[in-house]
């Protein structure tokens, strides 16, 4: 820096410092503050490397000290900007806005070049160092970096090189590490920690410390401006001297950028000097003023409850140090079941601070006289009523050892009260009503560091004393009660579930416009591309669009013909299979026939209709966790489980994301990991080599290559090596990745040579690079290339680059599999080995995936649209295909098969919520919530091999075995490509007697078949609106007079006389002890006896319709029942 600039920056601090004082002064009005005082405060120390966490113009972190420049650091990884300290909570920071560095899911790090030889960087014995930085921690475990030189891992360097460094630990302390050599030579790790430490998630902290090498008795620590005291409790004080070499400097990380060294947080403000500088000098450093968000009462809209998500709170109090307000949104009532997702840019899901706090507000209407209210919720809770405290919920403290108790439900405090669910707490209190509308304020704590943030089923209730509890609220009249509150809540989620759709929109703005920018493009390139030839017009008559004339070609040069069309009941039911997962719903073939008779082509909107069903996701989403091998365990991670990134999947689908972008998504790995975002992707569990494993994955789902047998050598029997596959991770890693001896073949001296080829030795590092050049060259303009250099976007550029072609033609290859049930190239994970045939078919169709925005909807349009699709079905050869007559004869899946039981009968799902932590009281990473299932696709492993009763999951049972002998597992450690579906003595087992047959065939309370059976004018329509509903079709004559026979006698006197009051009684005379035992009170006896119990309701079944004779009830039901087990129904003909 040049004098004269030094004495104008000295100038400037001066005005700003008198400033200061003569703002002091006056105790009233906030001190202001330029945005460049504290810039300014830090460069008159003369630091040697200061970074403000900016980026020039290449992307790279810029150093603030122009003398040295060149220290400019690289982003690698998960760094995002974010929201630094700034005014008025640190108003030295001014009011502009301040940037800062993050680091989601601790998978990202800044490198720093070390110059030279005797650098600025280099401290050696006798050097003074003083390390200072702004930083935001989520989470604090095991030893979090900040910043430090050495210990990266990186080649040529040894791996215990720690020149210095400043952490985070425990409890938010800050501790300093460096690696010291004494005078015989001995090496050794030297380390200081503070006794006090900074707050976890609630804001910005000022931290530093300073050191003297080779003097004892010269560290210093400072926590927001203020000294702290602490110890060496690592190796003692010593006056060694430090190792120094040439290794980086790294922010955010260290060991190789190891999650469990990565900061949890973000980090600002960083600065190195080469002297102590005094304990004045911090105090200057640290400013803040605790601030209240405020917000206009007035805006609260008429008859709605307003919710804020504040973040930024504490754990266990009220008392916040740096809240912010980050969500707003309205609900109907004081119920808060579901907290609306927080999503990033790319409408990934984040996580939101642990803890945060909802606040809601309404005025409501409290009826005259006394009122009781009753308040329940999962943590620490307090509700005002006219801004006046009125009742306080104590804050969560259940053990998650195992070993609490189980308490018994009460119901006496309402005649038809909802039990509280174990987890929540309650407190009534009376309130004096004057039939006036009231301000109602409610707040609550969700979640912890630790536990899952979820709000269990937190409400407030009001009540005439002795009367029943409603939900408090202007619009919805909901009774706490069993019989109403399971539908409230679903209905209540559906909103939050539409929210976040609309929100994904909104924050996707920018992120959208890339994409459709980038797809244009690709639609150029892939219009330079050598045309496919013309196939010609082959049985014309067959034919309605490009893909029959490819097709039909196959079958003329193989001798054969195309099949005839199939009748419109086969193609609806076919279709809504292969669309949204289902049989179609008796309303959809009403509509389709209204369709027919009208004139219009009803198939062309029966497919534009059904794809634009939610059901798409639904059906697709279980296609992707069995390819993508998601793998979520409710409890107590094994071996290669994932995090639960289900939930991305579906999103993804919802939204229609391209496949391209779709795929960037999972390579990325970004997002939240443990609560549904692809981040999740990246867990593998006890596996000594994750990102192999992960290479694996996407090389077979998104490339056609297998690379199973190059995890532990060069695969033998494809042109693969295990080079390959660990190029590949070392991508993912964004790093070196070395291979382990338990991922090697071992080779003894003397002993027999190994039949595979080896040309990896365990420990051999291998090196981020692209291993297969041969798919075809970058064609994207550099201008749409992002994070050129990051490992791992370059990996998902060249998988999804318009430059690859292998990519759209495997996406389409799957497509056509799943709907057509035989791929143009088979096996679709292994091209290698795969037989292609029709060439021109699937280059035309990867063409115009690639043309038309990587929409997978597009292209099952046009093969739905077909005339291949539409054609009468084929059995699968045994020796495979050579041309398409028509699409393959299969049987259902087993999520198609669940589901459209449960659509035929119109029953809910009633399976529980997959999850055996209910109250929540486990760290989230051993115990997930996968929610409550309402479609098949949302089940997993019930993980209960140890066999405790008191784990298991009654009403989820019936869902997994029936699912499991139809080629179903909840355990996917590798990717899935073709499920077991050979007929085997389970499935008629299942179909015969299992129970999830026998409940939807029993004519209950809320199946449909008994609403039907009630209604029906005659038993003919009744037999109509039967088969309609299982077997999609109307009953030949012959099926018709043999049910008629069935059904004729006892059909007029069928109906019982009952009041609704009776019925309602009947129906809830059976009230179970559900959701009372957890992973924190398994162990107690009462627990395995309640297991136990609703074990024995499921064996029962629900209570069957009192409203229908029962004699006649059963003769309906077997009617049911053979439709149910006809092949028909389980197969898509």
């Amino acid at each position: 820096m040049s004098v004269l600039r030094s004495i104008a920056y000295l100038c400037i601090l001066c005005v700003l410092l008198l400033t200061d004082f003569a703002a002091a002064e006056d105790t009233v009005q906030v001190k202001r503050y330029d945005s460049n005082f504290y810039p300014l405060l830090i460069q008159k120390d003369k630091p040697i490397a200061y970074w403000r966490m900016d980026l020039d113009e290449q992307g790279l972190l810029r150093n603030s000290i122009q003398e040295h420049a060149e220290l400019r650091g690289l982003l690698v990884g998960e760094v995002e900007s974010s929201d630094g300290p700034q005014a008025p909570t640190h108003p030295k920071f001014g009011e502009e806005k301040n940037n800062s560095l993050e680091f989601p899911n601790a998978a990202g790090v800044v490198k720093v070049d070390d110059p030279g030889d005797k650098s600025v960087l280099d401290f050696d014995i006798g050097d003074s160092i003083t390390i200072e930085a702004w930083v935001q921690a989520w989470a604090v475990d095991g030893f979090r970096y900040v910043v430090g030189k050495g210990r990266t891992g990186n080649q040529g360097f040894p791996a215990e090189n720690q020149n210095y460094s400043l952490r985070l630990t425990k409890g938010g302390a800050i501790t300093f590490l460096f690696r010291g050599i004494d005078s015989t030579g001995k090496q050794s790790y030297h380390r200081w920690t503070s006794g006090s430490g900074i707050g976890v998630s609630d804001g910005w902290h000022h931290i530093g410390i300073t050191y003297t090498f080779g003097k004892t008795g010269t560290i210093s620590g400072y926590i927001d401006g203020k000294p702290v005291s602490g110890k060496w409790d690592e190796a003692g004080d010593t006056a060694a001297r430090p190792v120094v070499d040439n290794d980086q400097l790294w922010i955010g990380s260290a060991l190789s950028a190891s999650p469990k060294s990565t900061l949890m947080g973000a980090v600002d403000e960083v600065a190195i000097y080469r002297k102590v500088l005094p304990a004045q000098a911090f105090a200057e450093r640290y400013s803040f003023i605790r601030s209240e968000p405020t917000f206009d009462l007035s805006t609260i809209k008429t008859d709605q409850v307003l919710v804020q998500v504040w973040e930024g709170v504490s754990e266990g109090t009220f008392h916040y140090r740096s809240a912010n307000i980050t969500d707003t949104y309205y609900v109907d009532a004081f119920a808060f079941f579901q907290i609306p997702n927080k999503y990033n840019k790319q409408a990934i899901k984040i996580d939101r601070s642990a803890p945060f706090m909802i606040r809601a507000y309404g005025y409501v209407t409290i009826p005259e006289g006394p009122q009781q209210i009753l308040v329940r919720a999962r943590n620490g809770a307090r509700l005002f009523i006219d801004e006046q405290l009125q009742a306080e919920v104590p804050f969560f403290n259940i053990s998650s050892t195992a070993n609490g108790k189980v308490f018994d439900v009460r119901r006496d405090q309402a005649p038809h009260i909802r039990p509280l669910q174990r987890g929540d707490k309650e407190v009534i209190f009376t309130f004096q009503g004057d039939g006036k509308k009231h301000l109602v304020r409610f707040e609550m704590i969700v979640g912890s560091s630790k536990r899952r943030p979820e709000t269990g089923e937190t409400a407030i209730c009001i009540a005439e004393p002795g009367g029943d509890f409603q939900i408090l609220s202007e619009i919805q009249n909901v009774q706490l009660s069993d019989r109403q509150w399971p539908d409230f809540i679903q209905q209540q989620t559906a909103k939050i579930v539409a929210l976040d759709r609309s929100n994904r929109t909104l924050v996707s703005d920018q992120e959208m416009k890339y994409w459709t920018e980038r797809h244009a493009i690709a639609r150029q390139i892939v219009s330079t591309y050598e045309t496919v030839s013309n196939p010609g017009d082959h049985f014309a008559e067959s034919s309605f669009n490009r893909i029959d004339q490819y097709v039909n070609k196959q079958l003329y040069e193989a001798g054969d013909k195309p099949n005839r069309l199939v009748d419109d009941s086969k193609f609806l039911r076919r279709l809504s299979l292969d669309t949204i997962g289902t049989i179609p719903s008796l309303e959809l073939i009403e509509e389709f026939q209204r369709k027919r008779e009208a004139g219009e082509d009803a198939r062309a909107w029966a497919i534009d209709f059904m794809l634009t069903r939610d059901g798409w996701a639904d059906h697709w989403t279980s296609y992707w966790q069995d390819v993508l091998a998601e793998n979520p365990n409710i409890v107590n991670p094994t071996l290669n489980n994932t995090g639960p990134f289900r939930w991305w999947i579906h999103e993804s689908l919802i939204d229609n994301k391209p496949i391209d972008r779709f795929v960037t998504e999972l390579i990325m790995m970004e997002g939240s990991q443990f609560f549904g975002g692809p981040a999740g992707f990246a867990v593998a569990s006890q596996n000594d080599v994750p990102l192999a494993a992960k290479a694996h994955i996407l090389g077979q789902a998104f490339l056609g290559i297998q690379m199973q047998c190059a995890r532990c050598h060069d695969a033998p029997f494809h042109q693969v090596t295990q080079k390959d596959l660990f190029s590949i991770a070392a991508m993912l890693k964004r790093t070196d990745e070395s291979v382990p001896k338990t991922s090697t073949v071992t080779v003894i001296a003397d002993g027999p040579i190994p039949k595979v080829p080896i040309t990896l030795k365990p420990g051999a590092k291998v090196s981020p690079l692209w291993p297969f050049p041969e798919l075809g060259t970058l064609r994207l303009p550099t201008d749409l290339i992002r994070r050129s250099t990051d490992s791992r976007a370059t990996l998902a550029q060249r998988m999804t680059d318009p430059g690859n072609l292998r990519f759209p033609r495997v996406m389409v290859n799957r497509l056509w599999k799943r709907i057509i049930g035989y791929g143009i190239v088979e096996p679709v994970e292994d091209w290698e080995h795969g037989i292609n045939i029709d060439p021109q078919l699937l280059d035309y169709l990867g063409r115009e995936l690639a043309s038309n925005g990587y929409d997978m909807k597009y292209i099952a349009r046009l093969i739905f649209r077909s005339h291949t699709y539409q054609r009468e079905s084929m059995d699968m050869p045994e020796n495979g295909l050579k041309a398409f007559t028509g699409p393959v004869r299969r049987q259902m899946s087993a999520e198609q098969l669940i589901d459209s039981l449960f659509v035929a009968s119109g029953r809910p799902f009633d399976a529980g919520p997959m999850n055996v932590d209910i109250d929540g009281a486990r760290n989230y990473i051993n115990s997930l919530n996968l929610g409550t299932p309402q479609r098949a696709w949302q089940f997993a492993s019930l993980s209960n091999e140890r066999d405790r009763p008191s784990l298991s999951l009654p009403f989820a049972q019936p869902f997994t075995s029936t699912m499991q002998a139809f080629g179903w597992t909840g355990s996917r450690q590798n990717p899935i490509n073709r499920r077991e579906s050979a007929p085997n003595i389970m499935q008629p087992a299942m179909m015969n007697n299992g129970i999830l047959v026998r409940d939807n065939t029993r004519l209950d309370m809320v199946s449909e078949f008994t609403q039907l059976a009630r209604q029906a004018e005659s038993f003919d329509e009744l037999i109509t609106k039967i088969y309609q509903r299982i077997l999609s079709r109307l009953p030949t004559v012959a099926e018709r007079q043999l049910f008629a026979e069935l059904l004729a006698e006892g059909f007029e006197d069928r109906l019982v006389d009952l009041s609704d009051e009776e019925a309602e009684r009947i129906r809830w005379s059976r009230r179970l002890p559900r959701n009372m035992v957890s992973w924190s009170n398994h162990l107690a006896a009462r627990a395995t006896e309640i297991k136990m119990e609703l074990r024995q309701a499921v064996q029962q079944g629900a209570i069957a319709s009192p409203h229908l004779d029962s004699q006649w009830r059963e003769r309906m039901e077997d009617f049911v029942w053979v439709l149910f087990n006809s092949p028909e129904f389980l197969y898509i003909q």
